[in-house]
């Protein structure tokens, strides 16, 4: 394979993987908000 075959093939891998990294905590905030409402109630200071 070639350097730029290489190059494109770890470019396109990169941005699937940041696209399901950026859904996945989509929804997992989602799915844990309460939990994160009781945690930040009881954790005062931190940030969402």
């Amino acid at each position: 394979m070639t350097t730029t075959t290489v190059v494109m093939m770890i470019l396109i891998l990169g941005f699937v993987w940041g696209g399901l990294a950026v859904l996945a905590s989509i929804a997992w905030r989602k799915e844990g908000a309460k939990a994160e409402r009781r945690e930040l109630v009881s954790r005062p200071g931190t940030r969402r």
